[in-house]
């Protein structure tokens, strides 16, 4: 299971070019895989958060944007195990969790 941040998940379904060539790569060799390709929860509501905010922009609406993202990805929720280690990731990883 490949589990992509927010970024990338958009940029897979609406911006490919952007994505590097390894993580295209590693993508394309797992996805007809059913659930290989993971999405958090908490990505999901960035997402919709983002689009809210009209700091993304899609063409449909946006309960069927969301079902469209839960057929193609596994999507993944954060229960208390995920949450403490996410928490205990060693600095510098990262100073905001919400933010990719």
């Amino acid at each position: 299971m490949i589990l992509l941040d927010t970024h990338v998940c958009w940029w897979l379904a609406y911006e490919p070019g952007k994505l590097s060539a390894p993580a295209r790569g590693a993508i394309q060799r797992d996805e007809h895989r059913r659930g290989a390709l993971a999405l958090s929860s908490a990505s999901l509501y960035e997402l919709i958060w983002l689009l809210e905010k009209k700091r993304l922009a899609i063409s449909v609406g946006l309960e069927q944007f969301v079902q469209e993202i839960e057929l193609r990805f596994l999507i993944v929720p954060i229960d208390q195990s995920i949450a403490v280690s996410a928490a205990r990731l060693p600095s510098p990883f990262h100073g905001d969790p919400w933010t990719g």
